[in-house]
């Protein structure tokens, strides 16, 4: 007999709730188990059920309806406690549970055989179960596919656990490179939003000179204003661009987008930071049309990336320039950024694109930026890409201009 202590109960009640499978919708990979387990052991009936702390949860059911019961004097409950498959014979004369609604209601059930769902530290969360109307009893083969059957139930939810701790990780990761980009960015910023704070300083005390003089003009006035007006949407655009892109968007929805919109929200981030190193910022002609469904900020993110690795390269050379182009390719919309660098030696291409791969100094650059865009494009259906055959340093990455959904399972009905 296993767990039957207070604090195996609470273990078993942690460990069900790190799989995160209570109140899941159905899914036809946890039908096939129980629709196994009922056609090998030969019974009408199979249920994969999760034990709660009061009551059964029936993630899959073959054979019969309802998705939870009571946990009290359950065949569940008991078969969480046992090592090996625990079996029922025939439930009308075991004493435990003969007076079960199960046995004496409409469903009439007689046997039942149970496999405990056991983690690798041997917490039982639960069982895969068959269950007949008559009186009878597994043989060893039906015994041992019933147990194999749920260590691979585990086994899928050790994976899918796994599988969301590395998302969590890689979430991590990337909030973590953004916010090293922030900071990488943060001298720029300053000229971002300090230039155009010395305008509108400067504006303001000409109007304040003007209505001390007495010689207010309309037109001058209305100027001065307009003037104001523009810088301070500016400082919002920088600022709101900020918190675009410190917060997360892996989980925004696909949207059409202009790509003006997203080249023009990307350069309010960095343009005066490549100003004040002298190096020529240029965006090449495209059509205000030119629109994609994306997720307008992780391409804004992508491109940025890029930008910040071309001011990396180029603000020590003597020719400074960065060029950003669009080209419209029918059913992709092309993005690329030029610098005035010469390339980068073969064996730096073949690695640029790996997790935690930098050529930069210690401290100025962990590696990821370069990886990350690679999913972001890739999760659009797109490519990027290190054009070897240009003279300068070149990245290009497509994005197709309409999603292209991946088709999703098949659920089974209830």
């Amino acid at each position: 007999m296993l767990r039957s202590s207070p604090q195996d109960e609470a273990r078993r009640s942690a460990a069900l709730q790190n799989y995160q499978i209570l109140n899941s919708e159905r899914e036809a990979l946890f039908d096939d188990f129980t629709r196994l387990a009922a056609a090998f052991c030969e019974t009408p009936i199979s249920v994969l059920v999760f034990v709660d702390r009061d009551r059964l949860w029936f993630k899959s059911v073959h054979g019969l309806a309802g998705n939870e019961t009571a946990r009290d004097a359950s065949f569940c409950g008991e078969a969480i406690r046992h090592d090996s498959v625990f079996e029922v014979e025939d439930a009308t004369a075991d004493p435990r549970f003969a007076e079960h609604s199960f046995v004496t209601g409409t469903l009439g059930a007689r046997f039942y055989a149970g496999a405990a769902l056991c983690t690798s530290e041997g917490v039982a969360v639960g069982t895969l179960c068959v269950i007949d109307r008559k009186p009878r009893k597994l043989t060893e083969a039906m015994r041992d596919a019933l147990g194999t059957m749920a260590r691979q139930v585990v086994a899928q939810l050790e994976l899918r656990r796994v599988n969301r701790a590395l998302e969590h990780k890689q979430r991590a990761m990337l909030q973590s490179h953004k916010m090293a980009a922030l900071g990488h960015m943060a001298a720029g910023i300053a000229h971002e939003v300090n230039n155009p704070l010395a305008i509108i300083q400067g504006k303001a005390e000409l109007l304040s000179h003007l209505a001390q003089k007495g010689a207010i003009e309309a037109e001058k006035v209305e100027s001065t204003s307009k003037t104001i007006q523009t810088t301070v949407s500016r400082i919002v655009k920088v600022i709101r661009g900020l918190r675009v892109f410190s917060g997360s968007s892996d989980q925004d929805p696909f949207t059409i987008a202009r790509a003006r919109d997203i080249v023009e929200d990307t350069l309010e981030l960095c343009r005066e930071r490549f100003r004040h190193m002298n190096i020529s910022l240029t965006v090449g002609k495209f059509s205000d049309d030119l629109g994609l469904q994306c997720r307008p900020n992780q391409i804004s993110q992508v491109l940025l990336n890029l930008l910040n690795n071309s001011y990396d390269h180029v603000r020590e050379q003597a020719d400074r320039w960065v060029r950003i182009e669009v080209v419209d390719l029918g059913e992709h919309v092309e993005f690329s950024v030029t610098d005035s660098g010469q390339g980068l030696p073969e064996i730096v291409r073949d690695q640029v694109f790996e997790p935690f791969f930098t050529t930069k100094d210690v401290g100025k650059g962990i590696g990821l930026g370069l990886s990350i865009s690679q999913g972001m494009v890739e999760e659009h259906g797109g490519v990027i890409r290190i054009d070897s055959f240009h003279r300068n340093t070149r990245f290009v990455f497509q994005i197709p201009k309409q999603r292209r959904k991946k088709p999703s399972a098949v659920q089974a009905p209830v």
